[in-house]
């Protein structure tokens, strides 16, 4: 795949995830269903693949809301906060082409802290929103997310899929949707644009990936195996901390901790990961106790350029500072130990 194609991709996967406690309620004036699969058809036809991308979960902000950058040909979307708001409108968009159940539950965080979402026609804020979709069909969901102008200038949503594969947060997978977010004019300084600027030879490439997807790893840097057992995964050794594979730039990258009932926490903030060389992480011990212990599913979001360092980054891009966008976001599940397997 060329680099033009691998840059049409990254834009259209920012906007959507697709992928080989609200009740369905037909008369709620908030939820459309249907089995028209827009994105799907649109996706299909954008996005160069090999494979029938069969579901659909995304967030679209209202148009009010949505402003352009060209870069590179193509629109990157961002949100432009009108004055004197502080909720973001949009809808939540969920298409399952499949013969399958898919039960969503779906998170919005404002940069490290969980920014809470209703129904449009509701009064009561909720820490997630949650829908079941039946097989073959689609449903837009209209909501409101509650926004701090004081806090960080980017909005994450992260629809997390309890009838996924064991394997599906495995840091490997596109699972987060990340919109910067513009309240005001924003000024983006020249060590910003310099921090992003990279040269880039294909031809003496060496790193694994150009992102710096997660792998876990066990105490002594190997990295670590796992078992299926029912339909769970499990770890044959304790997991300690995370490998990031090499890439062939410098960043810095921020991890945070979710679990199922919206608990959200910083691991650790601005670890550096140097060109060509993978990066360890060992995670604290206080960390991995509360993983071991919790009966809770738990997630580690992995995130670089934060905030407005999004649009530095895209402004780089535009520039010719560096070759392709090396904004980043991954989700990996933390799995327990099985003992005695």
């Amino acid at each position: 795949m060329t680099m033009q194609k691998k840059l049409v991709l990254s834009f259209v996967l920012f906007s959507i995830i697709a992928s080989c406690s609200t009740n369905n309620n037909l008369s709620d004036p908030d939820v459309r269903i249907s089995n028209e699969f827009s994105l799907l058809k649109s996706s299909g036809n954008t996005v160069e693949s090999s494979v029938a991308f069969t579901q659909v979960k995304a967030f679209i902000p209202d148009s009010n809301y949505m402003d352009y950058k060209n870069i590179k040909n193509e629109k990157f979307k961002y949100i432009k906060l009108p004055k004197n708001k502080s909720v973001i409108s949009g809808k939540v968009i969920l298409e399952n082409n499949t013969d399958g159940n898919m039960n969503i539950q779906g998170f919005f965080i404002q940069g490290n802290k969980i920014a809470k979402v209703k129904k449009k026609n509701s009064k009561k804020w909720e820490r997630f929103i949650t829908y079941h979709v039946n097989p073959r069909s689609s449903i837009e969901i209209s909501v409101d997310i509650k926004w701090d102008r004081e806090g960080i200038n980017e909005l994450i949503f992260f629809p997390l899929d309890h009838t996924a594969p064991a394997d599906r947060y495995n840091g490997g997978n596109l699972s987060l949707i990340r919109y910067f977010v513009s309240d005001d004019e924003m000024n983006i300084e020249e060590d910003m644009l310099t921090k992003q600027s990279f040269h880039f030879d294909s031809s003496l490439h060496e790193a694994n990936s150009y992102f710096p997807n997660p792998t876990w790893i066990s105490n002594n840097d190997q990295e670590v195996e796992f078992i299926i057992k029912g339909d769970k995964l499990l770890a044959k050794t304790p997991i300690y901390g995370l490998k990031l594979h090499s890439v062939p730039y410098t960043t810095e990258v921020d991890i945070l901790l979710l679990d199922e009932k919206g608990n959200l926490s910083i691991v650790d903030h601005k670890i550096k990961v140097k060109k060509n060389e993978p990066t360890f992480i060992y995670l604290p011990s206080k960390t991995l106790a509360q993983l071991r212990e919790s009966q809770d599913k738990s997630y580690l979001i992995l995130l670089n350029n934060r905030g407005i360092d999004l649009l530095a980054d895209i402004e780089a891009l535009d520039l010719g500072l560096k070759p392709f966008s090396t904004t980043y976001q991954s989700v990996i599940e933390f799995y327990k130990e099985a003992k005695g397997e």
